[in-house]
């Protein structure tokens, strides 16, 4: 999108930009609260395209997991972050046996646990709050 100019009774030029547009100007700047409100949006807007059924680009983890027949995206996930299952429970409070219950689909983590998860993997928690609602669904 062009961004407007608009002329002040000074003949002083402003720029009129989209707030999408001024977040991905000031994170391309290094702001982290920039970076992480631009990345929040754009899962957000991610989550909805599928939820109405759109096509949408899947984070690179997802897409190695997936490629390499990682078992689970949660495991494909933990590995492409270079951690293990012991430091991945620590992280999040729980216990390493827990964890591996969840990670190859044995256990239903509550909410709590899969935001804790997600926190330890670095990972907006509505990526693993979709994926763990769709495997209950399928099962």
């Amino acid at each position: 999108m062009k961004p407007q100019l608009i002329r002040t009774d000074l003949g002083e030029e402003l720029v009129v930009l989209t707030h999408r547009e001024y977040l991905a100007l000031r994170a391309r700047a290094g702001e982290e609260d920039a970076e992480d409100e631009m990345a929040g949006l754009i899962a957000a807007e991610r989550l909805r395209d599928l939820d109405e059924g759109r096509d949408v680009v899947l984070p690179e983890w997802f897409c190695d997991a997936a490629a390499k027949g990682e078992g689970s995206v949660l495991r494909g996930l933990r590995k492409s972050r270079a951690l293990s299952q012991a430091q991945v429970a620590t992280k999040a409070g729980i216990t390493q046996g827990y964890y591996s219950d969840v990670e190859r689909g044995a256990a239903i983590p509550t909410l709590d646990v899969l935001d804790r998860i997600s926190a330890a993997l670095d990972l907006d928690p509505q990526w693993l709050r979709r994926l763990e609602r769709n495997r209950v669904a399928a099962a």
